[in-house]
């Protein structure tokens, strides 16, 4: 007999390999791109090699979560099948039927996940020309992604309720129980963190949701895998000396989380003085000027010193060169200039984030001030800067190479405070807490997500270091 067919073999080989899937996922995925995000000025978004990016089509962490959730399905259909063959009570059909409606949801996922554009599912969730067929093109075209959100709605409630049923009916083992409830609550977490992004937190933290969203999905496919492996393959578990040790790791993630999350605002977060951002994708646009043109906005100003201007730009070049902006911060009573710094402007279509970075400059609160973006380009270039429809100043509206726009169009940036700790920047935090709730609920909603993303490689790790697989179909032993 060979020696992997040996039980203690099979048992190492299956702890090793999950010790290697958890060491690689969050050792070279999770916290490279995390520190990229957190801290650019130490880990840089271009040090992270293309293959740890998952959000880039092709790459290995990209075909890794695919893999995942492949295998994923094949260990649930695995189950469904086992199931199948010995099945005669309603507690047996129940155990089917919740396997196969995870196969079929993991292998969606996975055909989602691999294909040139992930946003597939969207279109495909919301039935083609169906929507501008019943509510009208300009209608449909008015509700935009949240013409997918009632079909997308109702299939995951589906889903739920289906998962609770089987684990009520068709989960015995609470190690599996406990392993499968955690993956499908940190799935269904991940999902929703997508759509309160796009209803309440749009642009307000930018790739870091993108960045949630993604390692989520994965720990939830590898939680649920896990589950699904040990009710495949039984062995004894250790399911209350577990239970015990997941309560710790629970309590010693948040903790965890806690402290990570007011270290990163107090050492890493610039607080937003004035947003000038709108949350409406369908009014954003952007206006586009000539070498040595200029759009202008006016603002007021912030009451704590600012430091950061950011701006939607790009340079439309047909030689793919990059282009210059000139970047100044006006007095826009005299016209003086307070501030002004030159960005580079990469060659793209469609304007991207980029932040201009001044020495901190306090103006008397409520003062006029003025942002102006010039040119600084190749003649035949356009230099495409990010606008919005609605008026947000009444007294001081967009202005383009001089000449006031039409009223209801403004410049869209965004000025932000200090990174290091200070009374001006605890002053605006609270600002920002207590003028709009949406950012007290994404620090909520921060503050799970982390801790989930803590709490899953420590389970993980206590199932492949206490967990044992056998053969299958193998009924577990009572502990």
């Amino acid at each position: 007999m060979p020696s992997f067919a040996r039980p203690h073999v099979r048992r190492l080989a299956a702890r090793l390999l999950l010790l290697g899937v958890v060491a690689f996922w969050w050792g070279a995925v999770v916290l490279p791109n995390f520190l990229s995000l957190a801290v650019p000025s130490l880990v840089p978004s271009n040090a992270v090699p293309l293959d740890l990016q998952p959000d880039v089509e092709g790459s290995a962490a990209n075909t890794f979560s695919a893999a995942m959730l492949v295998v994923l399905a094949g260990l649930a259909l695995g189950n469904a099948l086992a199931g199948l063959r010995r099945t005669s009570s309603l507690t047996g059909w129940a155990a089917v039927g919740g396997w196969a409606a995870l196969a079929a949801a993991a292998a969606f996922l996975a055909r989602e996940d691999s294909s040139a554009d992930q946003s597939n599912a969207m279109r495909i969730t919301s039935f083609g020309g169906i929507g501008e067929a019943v509510l009208g093109e300009e209608l449909a075209l008015g509700l935009g992604p949240f013409l997918w959100h009632a079909p997308v709605g109702l299939l995951i409630a589906a889903f739920v309720l289906v998962m609770a049923v089987f684990v009520r009916i068709g989960l015995r083992d609470p190690t599996v129980r406990a392993l499968f409830v955690l993956g499908i609550a940190v799935w269904v977490f991940a999902v929703v963190l997508e759509a309160v992004n796009l209803v309440l937190f749009r642009d307000r933290w930018g790739p870091l949701e993108a960045f949630l969203e993604e390692m989520l999905e994965v720990g939830g496919a590898l939680l649920l895998a896990a589950s699904a492996a040990l009710a495949l393959f039984p062995r004894r578990a250790p399911s209350r000396t577990l239970g015990a040790v997941w309560r710790r790791l629970a309590a010693g993630s948040i903790v965890a989380a806690m402290l990570i999350g007011m270290a990163a605002v107090a050492f890493l977060f610039r607080a937003p003085l004035v947003d000038a951002r709108w949350e409406s994708g369908y009014d954003v646009f952007w206006v586009s000027v000539a070498d040595q043109q200029s759009v202008a906005q006016e603002f007021r100003a912030p009451a704590a010193p600012l430091e950061v201007l950011s701006l939607r730009l790009a340079n439309r070049d047909a030689q793919r060169k990059a282009g210059r902006a000139l970047v100044r911060i006006m007095d826009a009573v005299d016209g003086r200039t307070l501030r002004e710094r030159q960005a580079a402007v990469p060659p793209r279509d469609i304007p991207q984030w980029l932040d201009v970075r001044f020495p901190p400059l306090l103006v008397d609160e409520g003062g006029r001030l003025v942002v102006q973006v010039a040119a600084d380009i190749e003649p035949l270039a356009a230099l495409r800067i990010g606008a919005v429809k609605p008026d947000r100043y009444a007294d001081g509206r967009l202005w383009i190479n001089g000449a006031p726009t039409w009223p209801d169009q403004d410049l869209e940036f965004l000025v932000t405070g200090s990174v290091r700790p200070s009374m001006d920047k605890l002053q605006a935090i609270w600002r920002l807490l207590s003028t709009d709730w949406r950012w007290s609920a994404l620090i909520v909603v921060m503050a799970v997500g982390s801790t989930l993303l803590l709490l899953i490689p420590a389970v993980l790790v206590t199932v492949a270091l206490a967990g044992t697989f056998g053969k299958p179909g193998q009924r577990a032993e009572a502990p």
